[in-house]
């Protein structure tokens, strides 16, 4: 398949052009953070110019015009693996209701999703916050390239290889992506904060594996370059056509899609679960999203809504009602809000971004506070560190604030609500190198 291959890992875009008959072309760009942040798009408009002008420049003006295909970061997605009591009967309205009661930092509403079936009674899920999705489709829509694919990295490394566990390493300076899959699926896909410790690791893989027995060593891969860099561990390599330092993970997307062309159709391409019914009113792009000879959008419709007994339903009939209904409410509330809030006098201006934040984990769940920190500065806070709490008990979300910057109470809360149960609390105690603390609790 001829494409361009596109990663974004903060504010790194990395692209790769394959086309018939040429060696592959790569080229990697550090993009302002107004552009991208913490591998999202921020301003589409924007990243489609200069995506379009470094194409022009690296590649020639005689561009080929061929798909895009987009492989996203751990952050981005919500992977994990639904397992029914095998005495509960296997239907959609179980699936769901433990997906929400997973979600513990989402708006269901809030969310693309789908399932499907892997084992008897064991589903993978994945998930993207709609607007992280929509900030794609949004960039391609500026660009006279097709959108054939937006892929997590964490369902594409699974793919690689058919044993029954294995993690996958990939190792950074200050964090490492760390993928763990069973059975064919994917239960955990993160970005692990600090340098890798192998036994950590295998403590890690142990308590994710359910199925493996420790009769046998575990399965760990990281990609040829990286071997080293695992000490007193000698990890496999993921096998891949090109080896190409710095762009392992373009390569490592484009050979999978090449050997599993079916992945195109399958709920691993985020564009085929796009058909869930919206709770806002800003509305998915058509065209021009899905390349020719993949799939229409009747098709993926089809697809998303009419799952077979194998792998079961996204929605029954009553909960799409809800969701319709819910749409039609938003759409009405703001309607009539608008007019009131154009009569209300400015409220002062709180700028995120002059505040210095510290994230701490609360909750003992590796991973929490890096999650919280690109949530954060997503919203344009500067995080000026992340650590570890002195308890890892928190039942909920808890911000520190200074009595000085009271007036930042509800600004904070508000954009952390949506995704934490917050617990504001008062502080005299002043802190150098950040003004406020939060701490990840395990709601």
């Amino acid at each position: 398949m001829d494409c361009y291959v596109v990663h974004i890992d903060n504010s790194t875009l990395r692209v790769g052009l394959y086309a018939h008959g040429q060696n592959p072309k790569f080229l990697a760009e550090d993009l302002l953070p107004t552009v991208a942040s913490h591998s999202r798009i921020v301003d589409p408009k924007e990243f489609g110019l200069q995506f379009s002008r470094l194409l022009a420049e690296n590649f020639g003006h005689e561009l080929p015009k061929l798909p895009v295909l987009f492989v996203l970061e751990p952050e981005l997605t919500d992977l994990f693996l639904l397992a029914l009591d095998k005495n509960t009967e296997e239907n959609s309205e179980e699936v769901v209701k433990q997906i929400k009661e997973k979600l513990i930092h989402e708006d269901i509403q809030n969310i693309f999703f789908s399932y499907y079936r892997i084992a008897p009674f064991v589903f993978q899920f994945v998930g993207i916050q709609k607007e992280t999705i929509q900030g794609f489709l949004d960039a391609v829509s500026t660009l006279a390239i097709p959108l054939t694919g937006v892929f997590p990295l964490g369902l594409i490394l699974p793919k690689t290889n058919t044993n029954v566990a294995s993690m996958f390493i990939f190792p950074a300076e200050t964090e490492n992506t760390v993928v763990f899959s069973e059975l064919t699926g994917t239960s955990f896909a993160e970005k692990l904060e600090g340098k890798i410790a192998i036994d950590e690791l295998i403590k890690l893989f142990w308590q994710l594996s359910v199925y493996s027995t420790k009769n046998t060593g575990p399965t760990i891969y990281t990609f040829k370059n990286f071997v080293h860099k695992i000490p007193s561990y000698k990890p496999r390599a993921v096998e891949m056509t090109q080896t190409t330092e710095g762009y392992e993970k373009l390569q490592v997307t484009k050979d999978t899609i090449a050997k599993n062309p079916q992945l195109l159709t399958s709920q691993a391409n985020l564009l085929n679960i796009l058909s869930v019914p919206q709770s806002s009113n800003k509305k998915i792009p058509v065209p021009a999203v899905i390349a020719a000879g993949v799939v229409s959008i009747l098709a993926m419709v089809l697809v998303v809504l009419q799952f077979t007994v194998g792998i079961g339903s996204l929605f029954t009939s009553q909960e799409r009602e809800v969701l319709a209904d819910q749409t039609a409410q938003n759409q009405d509330q703001t309607k009539t809000e608008v007019p009131q809030q154009q009569e209300e006098q400015p409220a002062k201006e709180l700028k995120r971004s002059d505040i210095k934040l510290r994230v701490e984990n609360g909750n003992g769940v590796p991973g929490s506070a890096g999650k919280l920190k690109a949530y954060l500065e997503g919203f344009g806070y500067t995080v000026a560190s992340v650590g570890n709490a002195v308890k890892t008990d928190y039942p909920s979300t808890t911000i520190l604030l200074p009595n000085n910057l009271a007036d930042y109470k509800d600004l904070l809360a508000n954009d952390l609500k949506t995704n934490y149960t917050v617990e504001v609390t008062a502080t005299d105690t002043k802190a150098d190198g950040y003004d406020v603390l939060i701490i990840v609790g395990a709601k």
